[in-house]
């Protein structure tokens, strides 16, 4: 073989003469015979698809126990650019996207496909779900789409001026279950409906013989060899039998007996039918019996079962979402100039998938054969799962350890100076917040709670708002994050807490929350509680997660507010601002020391909030001054 030439990074031999330009396999098509500007046909009936959803009950609720799980986790967005991860929680919460996304998926599980329209104005997005009932596709022959086409009048008697035509980048569709050159997904309901023709049909015919049969009907025999009776006789005896009611009472010779007609369990005969038909309708809807309430069934196939159910569910919303990223949230960073890529994803772990997990790898470590290899590599597993590292079950194991914690003669944690006048005070303070001390805070009022952040950070905020949003979009919120797993074992934040953190704040000081809707926000997260190391290798408890949710809402708001109006000033050419503490008769002696105290902008930064709780904030120096000093 001669030598190989690059394409593209990809390896060609010298024998392939030529590459082909363009895509040159065909798709069949099955376009409508008449109109046939509309393009192809749907698979079937969408407007049957959706009254079986309406009607029948079971169908229903199938469907919307998929809808649940994808949606139920909810979701969020992650960028490496700031400004991208801002721009679409911005249009996801001003659009409520969540629910528009619910309406939506609805519509291509119950059609197969749903039609999503995408209106641009130069300013903003709208969009707005179509009833897939009423839209088509049209294709070229290489599959590619040039047309959808909406028409919602009487085919009986067609009128083309009802069509209205969107171009390929007007609507946004999204498939499920699509099939091979289909141009429609085949939904849930389409692979369904023969059983639940099926069931109904059986459901029919149960219900028509119990109600003919609700009341055993009587046998009358007449006569007898002996003594033979005439037809007349016979007609005339059931003549009589029709007006029949429970205020009969019948007195008759020996030539008639009464017996009453038995048929038996009637439901029997179709039980077993119309449980083969729900098994034969869970299975095709690929969703076990026991989520759905149906089955009792040993906890171990419960578990087995939700584990498939949980990559069904995951299959999907990873489907969903590459079609939102690629059609939606790319569109809309292009329309902003923003060369950037933003990542959908979808809630946390279950807590059941956790223990599950544990309870696997637990057992295997009570097997005492094991290799000493292997059982590390267990318990490296294991602290994994828990958030734990290595490290940490080290630490547990040998507390010598744990770094010792820098303290004075007298055995109390070292404290830096309080700062003022004195030099250094800046980084005096940032010591200050290294350790646990820094959780003694002020008194609160609870009533502070209900406060508008702009009365709680003490100024009306909205002409520095974009400067904080910036911050906040741009923060690592170091002092709340984690960076290994015992950082998370001891309830530092991981990647995804941080970003959920960061949404929460941007949608409230996008519309001035109060300190309580923020902490009730965050409340929702399911934070854990903080924990420190004592000097014996032991966790100690520092913040309840019960009070964590007030205690960031309080200190976080106070922090990125700061900030931001410093990132402000920065930008004005403000070479130094004021400390202003918030006096009260709950100031801490730290803050009421530093009010009035001048800092640089660079010394300022990273030193407002000066404990948990805390209300300070900065103020610009207007005239020359002496730093430390009040003029």
């Amino acid at each position: 073989m001669g030598r190989k030439k690059t394409f593209n990074n990809i390896y060609i031999p010298n024998n392939i003469k030529t590459i082909t330009e363009s895509i040159k396999s065909e798709v069949q098509r099955k376009e409508i015979q008449f109109p046939k500007e509309l393009g192809e046909e749907h698979l079937f009936d969408l407007k049957l698809a959706e009254q079986t959803y309406k009607k029948v009950g079971l169908v229903k609720a199938i469907v919307d126990k998929h809808l649940d799980f994808i949606i139920s986790p909810g979701f969020y967005v992650t960028s490496l650019e700031p400004k991208a991860a801002l721009l679409i929680n911005k249009f996801i919460k001003e659009t409520s996207f969540d629910q528009l996304l619910r309406q939506w998926i609805l519509e291509s599980c119950i059609k197969g496909t749903g039609f999503l329209e995408a209106s641009f104005d130069g300013k903003e997005f709208e969009f707005r779900v179509i009833n897939s009932t009423s839209m088509y596709i049209k294709r070229d022959k290489n599959g590619i789409v040039e047309a959808y086409n909406q028409y919602v009048g009487s085919f009986e008697k067609f009128n083309p001026n009802r069509i209205i035509p969107f171009t390929p980048e007007e609507i946004i569709p999204l498939d499920l279950g699509k099939v091979g050159d289909d141009a429609y997904g085949i939904g849930l309901i389409f692979p369904l409906l023969k059983t639940v023709d099926y069931m109904a049909s059986s459901e029919r015919d149960l219900h028509m013989l119990m109600q003919r049969k609700a009341n055993a009907p009587i046998h009358v025999k007449l006569g007898s060899p002996e003594e033979p009776v005439s037809a007349q006789d016979v007609t005339g005896a059931g003549q009589t039998l029709e007006y029949l009611n429970n205020m009969h009472e019948w007195a008759t010779d020996h030539r008639w007996e009464f017996k009453v007609v038995d048929f038996g369990n009637i439901g029997e005969k179709f039980s077993m039918v119309m449980e083969s038909d729900k098994e034969t309708l869970f299975m095709a809807a690929q969703i076990p019996a026991s989520i759905m309430g149906q089955a009792n069934i040993p906890e171990g196939l419960a578990k087995s079962d939700a584990e498939t159910w949980e990559r069904r569910i995951e299959s999907l919303q990873g489907a969903i979402e590459k079609v939102i990223e690629e059609k939606i949230f790319r569109r809309i960073l292009k329309a902003n100039k923003l060369d950037a890529r933003v990542e959908m994803e979808w809630g946390q772990p279950s807590e059941s998938k956790v223990n599950q997990r544990m309870t696997q790898l637990t057992m295997l470590l009570s097997n005492m054969q094991l290799s000493p290899q292997l059982r590390a590599m267990l318990e490296i597993e294991i602290a994994n799962v828990l958030q734990f590292s290595e490290k940490w079950i080290k630490t547990l194991i040998e507390p010598e350890i744990v770094p010792e914690i820098e303290r004075d003669k007298e055995g109390n944690i070292k404290q830096p100076e309080i700062p003022g006048e004195k030099p250094q005070a800046a980084e005096n303070i940032k010591e200050l917040k290294k350790n646990d001390k820094w959780f003694i805070h002020e008194g609160i009022n609870t009533e502070d709670d209900n406060l508008k952040l702009s009365e709680w950070i003490n100024f009306d905020y909205i002409g520095y708002k974009e400067q904080i949003l910036n911050y906040i979009s741009s923060d690592d919120f170091s002092s709340l994050r984690g960076y290994n797993n015992l950082d998370y074992a001891l309830g530092k934040l991981n990647e995804n807490q941080i970003n959920q953190l960061r949404n929460v704040l941007i949608n409230n000081f996008e519309g001035n929350g109060t300190i309580y809707e923020i902490a009730e926000d965050i409340r929702k997260l399911g934070f854990k509680s903080v924990y420190t190391i004592n000097d014996k290798g032991q966790k100690r408890l520092i913040l309840d997660k019960n009070t964590r949710p007030m205690y960031i809402a309080r200190t976080e708001s106070t922090r990125v507010a700061s900030e931001g109006i410093l990132n402000h000033y920065k930008s004005q050419g403000v070479e130094e601002v004021r400390f202003l503490a918030s006096i009260s008769q709950r100031t801490c002696p730290i803050c009421e020391s530093l009010n009035g105290t001048v800092f640089t902008i660079q010394e300022a930064q990273g030193i407002i909030p000066i404990h948990v709780n805390c209300r300070c904030g900065w103020i610009k120096v207007f005239h020359e001054s002496v730093k430390g000093q009040i003029k």
